[in-house]
């Protein structure tokens, strides 16, 4: 699998400018042992939006490089993308794309998995929180990964849990991850309402207007019931 060197930076630009929950390097390091707790499971499958999450890229970006024809390759009983067929990555494949981006990434400024300690395993509550206004002008980059449920609840924020159990989430299908803006997220029936509830609260201090977006969203989703 041979990558160009600017499709490479084009990779590392989504990797270090997407609009993250928490500090970047903190995402990268978390990213980098996650990756290392799945090296030993090479074929378990990801969907499209889950693949997005284990690389740090938007999932609109993953559909281009499909189109593209572009690494990671999809594997290959789906990788036309037919209506019906979910497009699905095995873990070595982006693993693979990984390890061939790192490695023409050093003479260009170093690998993106950038070494910086994660408190406790986990990352910190964000200092700002982001979602659409009218002078949006990129919404996709103000989607953030969550683990939903089969039946659609919000599980958590997908760095709202430590390496570990995000690992096993990912290894053992439990909970897909699904990208929304924060007032959207916030919007929906959560597992454990008292996490939203932390989230909103949390809202207040770092994004002023967010909890009436949210409050916005889940009228006119009752509206419709």
């Amino acid at each position: 699998m041979l990558i160009s060197a600017d499709f490479n930076k084009e990779w590392l630009h989504n990797m270090t400018s997407r609009n993250t929950l928490v500090p970047d390097l903190e995402e990268l390091q978390a990213r980098a042992q996650l990756h290392a707790a799945l090296a030993n499971t090479p074929d378990v499958p990801l969907d499209s939006e889950t693949a997005a999450f284990f690389l740090g890229v938007h999932p609109k970006t993953m559909e281009r490089w499909r189109t593209e024809k572009r690494p990671p390759h999809p594997m290959a009983m789906n990788a036309e993308g037919r209506s019906g067929v979910q497009v699905r990555y095995r873990v070595g494949e982006l693993l693979d794309f990984i390890r061939q981006s790192q490695t023409q990434a050093e003479p260009t400024g170093g690998s993106p998995f950038v070494s910086h300690k994660v408190v406790n395993g986990k990352r910190q509550k964000p200092s700002s929180m982001a979602w659409a206004t009218a002078d949006t002008v990129e919404v996709e980059t103000l989607d953030e990964p969550f683990f939903m449920t089969a039946d659609g609840l919000v599980i958590s924020h997908c760095w709202d849990e430590d390496v570990t159990a995000i690992a096993e989430r990912l290894a053992s299908g439990k909970g897909c991850v699904r990208w929304m803006a924060w007032d959207k997220a916030l919007a929906a029936v959560w597992q454990d309402e008292p996490m939203r509830v932390e989230w909103l609260s949390h809202a207040d201090t770092v994004a002023p207007g967010l909890r009436a977006a949210v409050h916005a969203n889940r009228h006119s989703l009752l509206s419709r019931i």
